[in-house]
């Protein structure tokens, strides 16, 4: 579900970003949809507050955000 999101977010011209504690898929969803990744834990708030924080410096904003077990 998560990645269908990605890509029809993607599709509307949004900027996506993937977030993952699984390095290879992590980057192929972020290759299909032209957006970034982050080798993610979401277990970890230190690692996701890291991501969005770089999220938020490179683009400025952080519109949505949703996790998946």
């Amino acid at each position: 579900m998560g990645n269908a999101v990605a890509l029809d977010l993607a599709h509307k011209n949004w900027k996506v970003v993937i977030l993952d504690y699984n390095s290879e898929e992590g980057k192929a969803a972020a290759a299909k949809a032209g957006g970034d990744f982050y080798l993610v834990d979401v277990r970890s708030w230190k690692q996701q507050f890291e991501a969005f924080a770089a999220t938020f410096e490179k683009y400025g904003r952080v519109d949505f955000g949703m996790c998946l077990p």
